[in-house]
């Protein structure tokens, strides 16, 4: 069983890039050998059309040329994850990917020509949305009833699944953290507290978080009407390792299959016990697959480019104390290849003992390349 555990661990050498003028590269070369399963090996390539769209080029550990869908594939991942935005500001060089539509589409064909399985991250949002930022696309700023903002919700859910629909989603994430609920602010606001005149926030009060349920709905039975087939998805990131078996009691009577959560051990999501726990107890409460829909780990503490990065010494060594089923097997948690590789390893094993159905790797395509700086190219898988 050991082996085949090992046999099966997704990873992939894409980290490497070589500049016209440069050859910085960074690879990780773990095993090859997968056996088909149903557990989702997921990486999420959302910076992958911007990398390439810039010279970018992802290499196998030999150095060639590779297509990343086929390289993911051969080291056992099963599943890819892309975020998608409403109306990107294109010109913004800070907001990395540009993840709009027209990428989506064309970046879904490859997934679905490489026999991948494809799950559809929809932000409704023009940017990063998270615990932090819920914001409105600007588009949609002067809506003025929740029916409305309904409306205008399933509308753009359709239009996105009828572009899609020569590559429809195998699973589909509606919102993105969405622990304070979505559409919680209007595109211009400076923070989550500054809410929108219809706020869908799913704490304030029992009106907005009414609110939350209607127009969540609305996106879900669109989803369900136009790709029946797919699972949906509710995405929360965890805090400080408390239990989130309350957010989804408060919405039990959603429409969804799958509980996705975010675990960066080197913020503030708690141990890795924990994890473990609020898995366990959210599989057993409510009878729905549980995945790991983030995390990352560093290779190294340096960058390679004039970004300045998101994981340094502080966070090897705050995370390295959160990831206490990895430090009592003797291994040292650090920012090391071989670090970076058992803690991955280790995420994997704790969501499978909880009865976890898969882990998503974020930010694993995100190397620095010409015109594309990145905050994460350390944490590149």
């Amino acid at each position: 069983m050991a082996v085949l555990f090992y046999a099966v661990i997704f990873c992939a050498s894409c980290a490497g890039i070589e500049k016209s003028n440069s050859t910085k590269t960074a690879a990780i070369i773990l095993s090859e050998g997968h056996e088909a399963s149903s557990f989702m090996h997921g990486f999420d390539a959302s910076m992958v059309y911007e990398i390439e769209e810039n010279g970018g080029v992802y290499r196998d550990k030999n150095g060639n040329a590779s297509d990343i869908f086929g390289l993911l594939k051969k080291y056992g991942v099963n599943w890819i994850r892309l975020r998608l935005w409403h109306s990107p500001d294109m010109t913004d060089a800070d907001l990395a990917g540009h993840n709009d539509l027209v990428r989506t589409v064309e970046t879904a064909r490859r997934i679905k020509e490489s026999g991948l399985n494809f799950l559809l991250d929809i932000h409704f949002s023009d940017s990063w949305a998270d615990p932090a930022n819920q914001k409105y696309p600007a588009a949609w700023d002067s809506v003025s009833s929740v029916e409305e903002l309904q409306d205008s919700v399933s509308a753009y859910t359709e239009q996105v699944l009828a572009a899609l629909k020569e590559t429809l989603p195998d699973m589909i994430q509606l919102g993105n953290e969405i622990n304070p609920g979505f559409l919680v602010t209007k595109s211009n606001a400076v923070s989550i507290e500054d809410s929108a005149e219809i706020s869908c926030s799913s704490y304030k009060n029992d009106e907005t978080a009414e609110n939350f349920r209607k127009v969540f709905s609305s996106a879900a039975q669109t989803a369900r009407n136009l790709c029946p087939d797919a699972k949906i998805m509710v995405h929360l990131a965890s805090s400080k390792g408390e239990s989130l078996v309350w957010w989804f009691k408060k919405f039990k009577e959603l429409d969804f299959d799958v509980i996705g959560i975010s675990y960066y051990p080197f913020e503030n999501h708690g141990t890795q016990k924990e994890l473990e726990q609020n898995i366990a107890e959210l599989k057993a409460v409510f009878n729905k697959e549980v995945v790991v829909a983030e995390t990352s780990w560093a290779w190294t503490t340096g960058w390679n480019d004039e970004k300045s990065n998101v994981f340094y010494k502080e966070q090897e060594k705050s995370g390295a104390e959160k990831l206490t089923s990895l430090s009592e097997t003797g291994i040292t948690v650090a920012a090391t290849e071989d670090g970076q590789k058992a803690v991955l390893k280790s995420i994997i094993k704790s969501c499978k003992a909880a009865g976890g159905s898969g882990v998503f790797y974020w930010g694993g395509d995100w190397i620095t390349c010409d015109n594309v700086l990145s905050t994460w190219e350390n944490q590149a898988l």
